[in-house]
């Protein structure tokens, strides 16, 4: 009995030092990648001011940015009531009304942002619910291999409480970082200036908004986060080149409809291309592996479709074979 409580109090203590240490971490990271604003005196990533855009939190414009002048409307080449958007192009409110009534009404706004949220509650309950059940399917894996093996039941049954046991360090800790992901990450996605800029925690990301494609997807194929796939929904996703973020290439935005409304809205009248990823299978030999383009699929790939009609790569060996009527081919 005087050991069980040990080794409860031992587990206590082992999970109370890994929160702490990891908060420490988090937190020493944080102090380390970041600066604070001059104006709203909130922590950003320091990288925002080398790539000269504004602050994250309060939107504050770059020191010495001149914004661009209104010029005429890029569609109708009208002169009257018409204002810079964030894709550098002059629109008037007659055309913002036929073709982007959404705009209208935020126009005005130095940028267009939005932060996505991320529920607490939500996501902890997904999490535990995720970790228990991996937690339990590995502790049941276990138990009925030594069961079978050993054919020993009650040891079985004992090696599965244990491993439960020492499983639920982990569960609590995953369920306890994953309700202040929203704290931590703070996801924020904005427009300005003919860039987009992604904040995910310290990380700052800044594209060119010609160099991104979007299309209509879930809020589970957004990488910046790697516990994307506990968010449910539709959402519109953006990528942006890989060179300019390794981590995850892709964000997703407007989680609410309204807000969705209007990042679509947006990305048709700038002429951002709407392209969804589509999925090839590349075939080398006896192996077959599964790539997602979201640009143009290049000519020279192996590609199958039906499982009929394929187009070999010019560095692969062509197979001679041969029709019915004996002729040759592939030569």
């Amino acid at each position: 009995m005087d050991q069980n409580i040990h080794f409860l109090l031992l587990l206590a203590a082992l999970t109370a030092t890994i929160g702490v240490g990891a908060a420490l971490a988090i937190y020493l990271a944080r102090r380390l990648t970041s600066v604070e604003c001059p104006h709203c005196f909130v922590s950003i990533p320091k990288h925002t001011a080398v790539n000269e855009v504004p602050c994250p939190e309060c939107g504050v414009e770059p020191e010495g940015y001149t914004p661009l002048p209104a010029e005429n409307c890029c569609r109708c080449k009208s002169n009257v009531d018409c204002v810079s958007l964030w894709d550098g192009e002059s629109y008037c409110k007659v055309c913002l009304d036929e073709h982007a009534p959404e705009l209208v009404e935020v126009r005005e706004l130095p940028l267009l942002s939005e932060e996505l949220p991320l529920p607490a509650l939500t996501i902890a309950r997904r999490m535990f619910v995720f970790a228990f059940l991996t937690a339990l399917g590995f502790a049941t894996f276990i138990a009925i291999l030594v069961g079978v093996l050993s054919g020993d039941w009650q040891k079985a049954m004992q090696g599965f409480a244990v491993i439960m046991l020492c499983f639920s360090p982990v569960v609590v800790l995953w369920t306890g970082f994953s309700a202040n992901s929203n704290r931590l990450l703070r996801l924020k996605v904005s427009v300005w200036n003919r860039k987009l800029i992604v904040r995910v925690g310290t990380q700052l990301i800044v594209a060119p908004l010609a160099e991104c494609v979007w299309w209509s997807g879930k809020v589970s194929q957004m990488t910046v986060w790697n516990l994307s796939f506990l968010l449910k929904g539709s959402a519109i996703v953006v990528e942006v080149p890989k060179h300019l973020a390794k981590e995850g290439n892709r964000i997703a935005v407007g989680l609410r409809p309204p807000m969705r409304a209007t990042w679509e809205s947006f990305f048709n009248l700038s002429g951002i291309p709407e392209q969804p990823p589509k999925t090839i299978f590349v075939v080398k030999g006896f192996q077959a592996t599964k790539i997602t383009f979201t640009q143009a699929i290049p000519d020279k790939l192996l590609i199958c479709r039906r499982y009929r009609n394929v187009r070999r790569h010019d560095s692969l060996p062509q197979r001679r074979t041969s029709d019915r009527h004996g002729r040759r081919h592939g030569d």
